[in-house]
């Protein structure tokens, strides 16, 4: 922990070997060497007390294998400012979760907004919305900048046409669902909204609401250019990276 120049031997000899075996690697709060140039290629990593910055890097996403978080009495109280950021586990979903009530109505299981879709990738946003419903949610708008042909997955959603520039989401698009946004518990943007420079348009209104925000896929990209944005954000906020979303995030946030 806290090693950042190269590994010596011969911690450097035996982390090659452990990686090069096939046992299984448990690690205890960061593997072994991760910062540096040689690191301990772990299974699990029991992370100690809270997540580190660490774990978020490239090394860490590929080193760390799963991750479950061991949580100890209070050790210190964090001050509001230095905010830490979660990671949702199985564990946590079920300590979050509840059955609903026989009797419950759409209204009551809240209601979703999803913008997404593009020129080149216009089936993303179906599948988030079907995820959206699997999960729970009593009412799911798929907000779009193209009309959706009969058959295209809108079953139990409700598809609206936002305006688009050069078949992708802009500001004037964000403009538009404010009617929608108004009834709505969460905001969830990205999937298959492409990297263009209206979408980037889009995804700064959106920071800067006060509604719940799910970022996915290429809003998550987008997002990494403003970083100041994100920090600032004072209401629940999710993201939803792959490695290499998780990369680009990570170096628009100056994690090294």
């Amino acid at each position: 922990i806290g090693c950042s120049s190269p590994m010596r031997e011969p911690y450097a000899e035996l982390i090659q070997k452990i990686n090069d075996s096939r046992a299984a690697v448990f690690a205890v709060d960061l593997p072994s060497g991760l910062g540096t140039d040689c690191c301990i290629r772990a299974d699990i990593t029991a992370v100690i007390a809270f997540y580190k910055d660490l774990l978020f890097t490239p090394q860490g996403i590929e080193n760390s294998g799963l991750l479950r978080l061991v949580e100890l009495s209070k050790l210190y109280e964090f001050a509001p400012e230095n905010r830490v950021g979660k990671c949702a586990s199985i564990q946590w979903y079920k300590l979050n979760t509840r059955p609903l009530p026989r009797n419950v109505h759409k209204y009551q299981r809240g209601s979703v907004v999803i913008a997404g879709g593009s020129q080149e990738y216009f089936q993303a946003p179906f599948l988030s919305a079907r995820a959206a419903l699997r999960g729970g949610a009593g009412l799911v708008r798929l907000a779009l900048p193209f009309a959706p042909a009969p058959g295209s997955g809108t079953l139990s959603v409700i598809p609206t046409i936002l305006p688009a520039q050069s078949g992708a989401q802009g500001g004037q698009a964000f403009d538009s669902l404010t009617p929608y946004l108004a009834k709505a518990a969460v905001l969830a943007i990205g999937p298959g909204m492409g990297r263009s420079r209206a979408a980037g348009s889009f995804v700064q209104k959106a920071l800067q609401t006060d509604k719940i925000l799910i970022l996915d896929a290429d809003a998550i990209v987008l997002t990494a250019g403003l970083p100041d944005l994100l920090r600032q954000r004072q209401a629940p906020t999710v993201l939803t990276p792959h490695r290499g979303e998780a990369q680009a995030l990570a170096a628009g946030l100056g994690v090294n």
